[in-house]
């Protein structure tokens, strides 16, 4: 018998790129998708038509929960605000000991996992399969890989990454509960700086971070590793100052949420849209070496991702609770995002580059 797959939020802008590559690529499996909207469920089923069920149902109440995932062999929640939902869904999940699949990793679905009572009751989970984490990782893995077998030794190595998108109401809701949570512990020491990234040609301001994704990538490569986040435009920077600054904690997450999708909605206007990840790497004879890395479809990109993810799951591949990056090989995940139209990756950038300063702006050619 075929394995069962349920997708909750399988309407959702994840949720459907989801099933199109399981379905495109895993024909066998007997897809569920659940939600609570019947008519972008109903809407789904058209599109796929008998290649899915569909179930409503609203996975923040336990007995629909408990019911649907019963007689399921791995459940995935792309549903959101996953600081919302993730925690309820992985908690019945750790359950009744199905194997549990999330785009996201935030830090209450992680204190979920984290208690060795209920590690133990669960035989595989795999989070952080999104861009930032996700792909952030598997990206720095691939890059030094790439390097690993230069003339000179990895120095130091720099992730940049841009966002220009508007926020959807889940995103903004997580995005601040994210910068919330942060504690100086979680946060690198404060080095902001001006980038222009060539995908864009446009000059944004950089600020490093740190995730748990981060620290475990960190040592799995043994150098010193840098991610940095990419902002462009006045508006998005006033609502970032608002929501993580010392009048944020005033404000609700609802209320936080709508400022960043404003922001993001004028950040859209006025500079276009796109994603992209520039990856730099100095190494001990001085050289730089700088790959550039344009997202065609995030949501594609994420689905493709997920679905990866449950593949290494179902296939027996995967056991314990793990990052994404962490036990995907990631020249297999970058070939199947290039084959899938999902990324394109600038091979002119892949040479030694030159780096040069003008007006307190780095610039990589």
């Amino acid at each position: 018998m075929s394995a069962k797959v349920l997708i909750i939020g399988g309407s959702g802008s994840i949720g459907r790129e989801l099933i199109h590559f399981l379905s495109q690529n895993n024909p066998e499996l007997q897809i569920i998708a659940a939600g609570r909207n019947i008519e972008s469920l109903l809407q789904l089923q058209e599109r796929f038509g008998n290649e899915i069920f569909i179930r409503n149902m609203d996975c923040n109440k336990n007995y629909d929960l408990r019911e649907v995932i019963k007689n399921c062999d791995l459940v995935c929640n792309c549903a959101g605000p996953s600081s919302v939902t993730g925690p309820a869904v992985a908690q019945e999940c750790l359950r009744a000991g199905i194997p549990y699949t999330d785009p996201s990793d935030h830090a209450a679905m992680r204190t979920v996992f984290e208690r060795e009572e209920d590690n133990k009751k669960i035989s595989s989970a795999i989070f952080g399969a999104g861009i930032v984490p996700g792909f952030s990782g598997t990206l720095s893995l691939w890059f030094h890989d790439l390097l690993h077998g230069a003339d000179h030794k990895l120095k130091r190595q720099d992730i940049y990454y841009a966002a220009k998108d508007e926020f959807s109401y889940a995103a903004a809701y997580d995005y601040a509960d994210s910068i919330r949570l942060a504690s100086l512990s979680e946060t690198e020491p404060a080095k902001p700086h001006l980038i222009e990234l060539p995908d864009f040609k446009q000059t944004f301001f950089a600020c490093s971070y740190l995730s748990e994704e981060i620290i475990r990538i960190r040592k799995m490569v043994s150098i010193p590793l840098y991610y940095h986040n990419c902002f462009i435009g006045e508006d998005m920077l006033n609502a970032l100052a608002t929501v993580g600054g010392l009048h944020g904690g005033s404000l609700s997450l609802i209320d936080s949420a709508a400022i960043l999708m404003k922001a993001s909605k004028s950040c859209v206007n006025e500079f276009g849209k796109g994603h992209s990840f520039l990856c730099r790497a100095e190494m001990e004879d001085g050289t730089v070496h700088s790959v550039s890395v344009f997202i065609e479809d995030a949501n594609a990109l994420m689905g493709v991702m997920t679905g990866m993810a449950i593949q290494a799951q179902l296939k027996r591949k995967i056991d314990g609770v793990h990052y994404f990056a962490e036990i995907m090989e990631p020249e297999e995940v970058i070939s199947q995002l290039q084959q899938s139209g999902c990324i394109a990756i600038d091979s002119q950038k892949n040479h030694v580059a030159k780096c040069s300063a003008s007006k307190g702006v780095l610039h990589y050619a």
